[in-house]
């Protein structure tokens, strides 16, 4: 009963507002993600295997640590360290434009 007395309806203008606000952030996420992807290409080998390994469904650092027989606190600063390098390699991509 509450939802049939409550009838909003938003203008054209309205929803075509909000459809340009979705089509840009689906194209910064596009552009996000080839950046994150140049990014990644930057990485040495060790960093991208450690990458794969962690971001494995159901793995975490302290399981990663175990398999590659390194302290747990060692592989989180490692990640850190990575993600930092990541962060701000897609910022500089994203704000030059370099995608």
């Amino acid at each position: 009963q509450r939802r049939q007395r409550d009838k909003h309806t938003f203008s054209h203008e309205f929803v075509a507002g909000i459809a340009l606000d979705v089509t840009e952030q689906l194209d910064h996420t596009e552009d996000r993600q080839m950046a994150l992807e140049a990014c990644l290409a930057q990485l040495s080998s060790d960093d991208m295997e450690l990458i794969r390994k962690r971001y494995q469904p159901g793995e975490s650092g302290r399981s990663v640590a175990d398999q590659i027989g390194r302290p747990a606190n060692s592989v989180y600063q490692s990640l850190g360290r990575i993600r930092r390098f990541l962060l701000e390699c897609v910022r500089k991509r994203m704000a030059v434009g370099q995608i």
